[in-house]
C-alpha cells in the first residue's frame, strides 16, 4: 500500500492499536521501560496484541545486554525489539546470529550533530535493521534546520534504513518525503479522552499524505 514504511510508537490503548493497524502501519510499538512516558505493562500489550492483526508488535526497550534483550523477545513474543540510545555495541553483536531483528533508537541532541553522525550509525548497521532518528525529544522540528543541514540528513537516509521521529504538519511532511526519502516515519499514539474515544484528525491529515506516496 505504502512505499514508505510507518512505525506507531508509543501505543498505551486498545483505540489508537486499532487505528493504527487499520491504517496498514508496518509497525506498532509499545514503551516497556518502567517508570517512561508512555509505558505499557507488558501484559497490557499482551491483551492488546491479540486484538490487531497485520502489524509487527515492536518492543520499545532501553540500555539492555544481549541476554535481557533476547529474554524480552522471546517472552513477549516481539517481532522487533528497538534499543535505546545508549545501548552500545557489543550488546546487540551477539544476538546477529540469532535473528533478532533490532532497530537502535538515535536520539537527536542537536541538528548541527547530523554531519558526523554516520561513521557512528555505520558501525551499528551489520547488527540492525535500522535507525530510528528522533528529533522530537529534543523539540527538534523540520522548521528548526537549515539547507545544510537538510542535506546531511538526506545523506544519511540515503545510506541507512532510517525511520525518522519528528513532529511535523502535513506539508512539511510532504516535503520531507520528497526531499529526503527515507525508509519510514514514526508516528506517536497519545491518550484517550474516554475510553475508546479520541479524535484521529490530525493523524488522519499525516495518513492523507502518506497515501500519495
Amino acid at each position: 500500500m505504502k512505499t514508505i514504511k510507518i512505525k506507531a510508537g508509543g501505543i498505551t490503548n486498545l483505540t489508537d492499536a486499532r487505528y493504527f493497524a487499520a491504517r496498514e502501519v508496518e509497525w506498532l510499538g509499545f514503551n516497556l521501560v518502567s517508570g517512561s512516558a508512555h509505558y505499557m505493562e507488558p501484559n497490557q500489550m499482551k491483551a492488546i496484541k491479540e486484538w490487531v492483526d497485520g502489524v509487527k508488535i515492536l518492543g520499545e526497550l532501553d540500555m539492555l545486554d544481549a541476554l535481557a534483550i533476547e529474554k524480552a523477545w522471546q517472552e513477549l513474543e516481539l517481532d522487533v525489539v528497538q534499543v535505546g540510545h545508549f545501548t552500545v555495541l557489543d550488546a546487540l553483536k551477539p544476538l546477529a546470529d540469532k535473528s533478532i531483528p533490532i532497530f537502535k533508537e538515535w536520539v537527536i541532541e542537536k541538528a548541527e550533530t547530523l554531519e558526523g553522525l554516520a561513521e557512528q550509525l555505520a558501525l551499528f548497521q551489520p547488527y540492525v535493521q535500522g535507525f530510528v532518528l528522533d528529533f522530537q525529544k529534543n523539540g527538534i522540528n523540520w522548521r528548526a534546520l537549515n539547507g545544510a543541514q537538510k542535506e546531511s540528513l538526506a545523506h544519511l537516509c540515503e545510506n541507512f534504513p532510517c525511520l525518522l521521529s519528528m513532529e511535523v504538519t502535513p506539508n512539511e511532511l510532504q516535503e520531507i518525503i520528497t526531499l529526503l526519502q527515507p525508509m519510514g516515519i514514526q508516528l506517536t499514539g497519545g491518550s484517550e479522552e474516554k475510553v475508546g474515544l479520541k479524535s484521529f484528525d490530525e493523524l488522519d491529515e499525516l495518513f492523507e499524505v502518506l497515501e500519495k506516496c
